[in-house]
């Protein structure tokens, strides 16, 4: 799939009107949201990477190893009922991307019926759309 503009996919137009603000972790996060989804990026590097969310491992109600973009990640949090899903990207021994996607409306889209597998495919135009580490 070609490299496409954050605030697009091939699929879905999501609303101009993005807020972009801090995350729980002090760095930016934004969120793109319109009447059929809704989704979240955050980077952490305050912690220690995905092991963090290996050492929290019993506290998520689901928590799946798998990878994005070649990069190991944990899905966690999914809830077919609600289509939403989190993920955990592990980019560098410190750093984690943070991905959360949840589906407000049926029928629009059959992507969005797998939640975990919309939320990494996200994740993969995310970091295919990073600079080269330096």
């Amino acid at each position: 799939m070609p490299a496409t503009h954050p605030t697009t996919t091939n699929t879905t137009h999501l609303h101009q009107a993005r807020r972009k603000g801090t995350s729980d972790f002090g760095e930016p996060e934004c969120r793109w949201s319109n009447e059929n989804l809704a989704i979240y990026l955050a980077p952490d590097s305050k912690r220690r990477g995905l092991e963090e969310t290996y050492l929290r491992k019993e506290k998520f109600p689901t928590f799946t190893p798998t990878t994005v973009a070649g990069y190991p990640a944990v899905r966690t949090h999914l809830n077919d009922r609600l289509k939403s899903c989190h993920i955990a990207v592990g980019v560098a021994d410190d750093q984690e991307l943070l991905i959360s996607f949840s589906h407000h409306s049926d029928g629009r889209n059959p992507e969005y019926e797998d939640p975990c597998g919309f939320a990494e495919k996200v994740g993969k135009m995310v970091l295919d759309n990073l600079p080269p580490a330096r």
